[in-house]
C-alpha cells in the first residue's frame, strides 16, 4: 500500500485547480471560457499529464499551445509549463509523441517551460494496460514542481 502524501502547504495568495483527465484542448477551452475577473491573476503554472499522449502527432497541437500563450499575453498573465513526465513503461509510440509534445511546449514557451521528472522517477499506479496513471508519490513530485514556481 502506498503511503498517503503529507499535507501540502499552499501559499495563501495562491489557488490550485486540478482537472483530472484534462488535455490541451480542454485547457484551452477552460481558459477561453473563463468568466471570472483576471485582475488579481498574475501567473498560471500548467502541468497537463499524459492525457495528450497522442497530441505530439497532431497538427493542431502547436496552434493550441500558441493560443494558450496568446491568452496569457492578452490578459497580462504569465504562463509557465511543467513538461510532461512519463514512465519508461509507456509504449514506444506514446513516448515519441510525448517527447515531441514536450519539444513543442519548449519551442512555444521557451524559458517558461520547465523540466519535469526524469523517466526513472515516474512510477505507474497499479497494473494499468496503458501505463499512464502516475502513483501518488509521482503525482506529489509533479505537484512539488508546480509549487516551486509560485
Amino acid at each position: 500500500m502506498t503511503p498517503r502524501p503529507s499535507i501540502i502547504n499552499i501559499p495563501a495568495h495562491c489557488e490550485v485547480l486540478c482537472f483530472p483527465g484534462m488535455n490541451l484542448t480542454g485547457l484551452h477551452k477552460c481558459l477561453e471560457q473563463s468568466t471570472q475577473a483576471h485582475e488579481n491573476l498574475r501567473l498560471v503554472v500548467i502541468a497537463i499529464g499524459i492525457n495528450d499522449r497522442e497530441a505530439g502527432a497532431s497538427v493542431g497541437t502547436t496552434t493550441l499551445l500558441h493560443e494558450i500563450k496568446c491568452w496569457g499575453i492578452q490578459k497580462g498573465i504569465e504562463i509557465k509549463f511543467v513538461l510532461i513526465p512519463f514512465s519508461h513503461d509507456l509504449s514506444h509510440d506514446y513516448k515519441d509523441n510525448l517527447i515531441r509534445l514536450n519539444s513543442y511546449i519548449k519551442e512555444t514557451f521557451h524559458d517558461k517551460a520547465t523540466d519535469t521528472l526524469a523517466t526513472s522517477q515516474v512510477n505507474i499506479r497499479g497494473n494499468r494496460p496503458r501505463n499512464i496513471h502516475h502513483d501518488l508519490p509521482t503525482a506529489r513530485k509533479v505537484f512539488d514542481l508546480l509549487l516551486a514556481h509560485i
